[in-house]
């Protein structure tokens, strides 16, 4: 073997770690013409030696005084079968060999141990501030403290961290939390929003403003017992919501024209929902009957009656009275005089009045009207009376008339 095995240069890489080299002179033999340098001596068989963690390659020439005449070799193992030109050492203890080849292959045996980096693992609380500080070796794990970090209206959930892996480097790690939400419940009491409004919210939630709901025929009130609109939930509040809609029956103003008339019968107001009351009777002619008020929209003509509830949603109402045609029937006495008088609707039926007429010294026996006949127009109905009879006897004692001479007369003869 040539001399410049023992000028062999052994690297040996760092990455971040401090190590120990222990040369134990036992089980090789005696190696007295390699020496060792540099290192701090313990006795005969041991040398150590700590390397800075920020000294990534390592010359074993540099510690080692080794004669012109002596060569040597660095292996993994006792009979130098796996020489190594570069060592590469893992974590914990990592045996080596120097064997002398010129001095019957005696050597050194060296166990060097790597130990592990430290690494810091800060936990902070959500503002940045350290919540609790650890260290921990190189690839070994980490556990998450027992307190746990605490924000307010909030709730902690975890760490932003996997503590299934192996720590290889610092580390800082964030809590997450999830903020309580508070309900925000609505009664409408039949009412309902143009769009839809939160149910719920956080103690970190911007200011919320919930819209006025709307109901047909109802002006909104306001929430609850302090009747408020334009409900705002504060930021940074944290109670559950409750909001009970409110609500007040519009009122209608109601006009009763007569017969389209512009002028005013009477005005009055309508509360929606709510009975409209008895109505206002206009007044009528002999030849018309009112039968009641009405009013048109969109949708066609509507009768209304009373105590009627109001739901008509206008602004504003015009209600006109409605008529039907009339006749006047006149029963008259038998002297021209006005027995009865009464008014029907136009093409119906007259009904026999439920008296007679009377006359002095005559039987009353009907009226001069078939009652089956549908009346168009006013009519005039006379009584018939059958007067009373008298007789008139003669006793002419034997004498006679010259021509015949009544037998019977009436009152009115």
């Amino acid at each position: 073997m040539r001399r410049f095995l023992s000028k062999t240069i052994l690297s040996i890489i760092f990455v971040l770690e401090t190590f120990v080299i222990l040369f134990p002179l036992f089980s090789c033999g005696s190696v007295d013409k390699i020496a060792i340098k540099g290192m701090d001596f313990i006795n005969d068989n041991l040398y150590t030696l700590t390397v800075p963690a920020d000294e990534n390659k390592f010359l074993i020439s540099n510690y080692l005084e080794v004669p012109n005449n002596t060569e040597y070799i660095i292996a993994s193992d006792r009979e130098g079968k796996n020489v190594l030109m570069n060592i590469t050492l893992e974590y914990g203890e990592n045996r080596f060999y120097i064997i002398d080849i010129t001095n019957n292959f005696n050597c050194i045996e060296l166990v060097i141990t790597r130990s592990a980096t430290t690494y810091t693992a800060t936990f902070r609380n959500e503002d940045g501030s350290v919540f609790y500080r650890t260290e921990v070796k190189h690839n070994e794990f980490l556990t998450a403290p027992t307190d746990i970090p605490t924000k307010l209206e909030s709730e902690f959930v975890k760490w932003n961290f996997d503590f299934t892996q192996p720590i290889t480097s610092t580390v800082e790690i964030f809590p997450i939390f999830n903020a309580i939400k508070y309900t925000i419940s609505y009664n409408l009491n039949g009412g309902s929003f143009a769009s839809e409004q939160p149910t719920e919210y956080t103690y970190y939630s911007e200011d919320i403003h919930i819209a006025n709901p709307t109901k047909d025929g109802y002006d909104f009130a306001g929430w609850n017992t302090g009747l408020v609109k334009d409900y705002v939930i504060l930021k940074n509040s944290h109670n559950a919501v409750q909001l009970v809609a409110n609500w007040t029956a519009k009122t209608f103003n109601a006009t009763f024209s007569v017969k389209g008339d512009t002028s005013v019968f009477e005005t009055t107001t309508f509360t929606y929902n709510e009975s409209i009351g008895v109505l206002p009777i206009p007044s009528e002619n002999e030849h018309e009957f009112f039968t009641g008020w009405s009013y048109t929209d969109g949708t066609g003509e509507h009768e209304i009656s009373d105590n009627q509830v109001w739901t008509y949603l206008s602004e504003d109402v015009t209600l006109v009275a409605k008529y039907v045609e009339a006749v006047q029937v006149t029963f008259n006495n038998a002297d021209g005089s006005t027995f009865k008088a009464e008014k029907i609707l136009k093409g119906a039926k007259v009904t026999v009045p439920a008296t007679n007429p009377e006359k002095e010294y005559s039987v009353f026996s009907g009226w001069n009207f078939d009652f089956n006949t549908e009346i168009t127009e006013d009519a005039v109905i006379t009584p018939i009376f059958n007067d009373t009879v008298f007789g008139i006897t003669y006793n002419l004692n034997g004498g006679s008339f010259a021509s015949e001479q009544p037998t019977e007369y009436t009152y009115y003869s």
